[in-house]
């Protein structure tokens, strides 16, 4: 079992309220629906971060498993061509741990619990992270395997890590920020779940601008 959890949200958002109003052709010195507009920009980001399975601004995660991963020669697929490369290559790809919500910013901390019970903090030297792909991956340190933790207890390893692409609104692609501007403008727009008129989206929108940022994220929960 896989479970994921936010542990520190971003500082701030992608799109300032100022941007937000411009997008809505408000004047500055109207602050009526400040509150509300800046509802529909967090509304956007998270809108994005779940239509994507991203982090956009920096924020910080928690993945709980049930153990570390195990060799698993079982899933190992040999045949006459094999060469020892291929088959050390999926024999390492068994024990990765995958993190979701790229880009990976930093591993922040591994704990897990012991055979005795008592909570232990993995050293930085015990394992080795690839924060370029996508997902990230983080392996055991070669030669070594990953320690033997408490059994049948859930969530027994935790791993605890910084997202998204960076820290500052400018360091989000501008494809992100511009979808966030449509979207804002057309909930400010259309103010109930139903409509009479007959809404279509515009072409190069919201779903074209996403398409290239979306991540086709891993199963949680299996």
């Amino acid at each position: 079992m896989i479970t994921l959890a936010l542990v520190t949200p971003p500082s701030q958002e992608p799109i300032t309220l100022e941007q937000a109003k411009a997008q809505l052709c408000l004047d500055a010195s109207y602050t009526t629906d400040d509150a509300l507009v800046t509802l529909y920009i967090r509304a956007a980001r998270e809108y994005v971060e779940s239509n994507c399975n991203r982090a956009v601004l920096s924020q910080q995660w928690r993945l709980s498993l049930d153990g570390f991963p195990v060799y698993a020669p079982g899933s190992i697929r040999f045949n006459d061509r094999s060469s020892y490369r291929q088959i050390a290559n999926q024999w390492a790809e068994s024990v990765y741990i995958r993190l979701p919500k790229p880009s990976l910013i930093s591993v922040d901390s591994i704990t897990w619990i012991d055979t005795a019970g008592a909570v232990q903090t993995l050293n930085a030297a015990a394992y080795s992270v690839d924060a370029d792909s996508i997902p990230a991956r983080i392996a055991p340190t070669p030669n070594t395997y990953w320690p033997v933790p408490q059994m049948y207890r859930p969530n027994t390893v935790q791993i605890v890590f910084t997202c998204g692409y960076g820290d500052e609104p400018s360091d989000v692609p501008a494809r992100i920020q511009a979808a966030m501007l449509l979207l804002i403008a057309h909930w400010y727009a259309n103010r109930e779940s139903v409509s009479s008129a007959l809404l279509t989206s515009i072409p190069f929108g919201v779903d074209a601008l996403l398409a290239s940022e979306r991540f086709d994220t891993f199963a949680l929960g299996n």
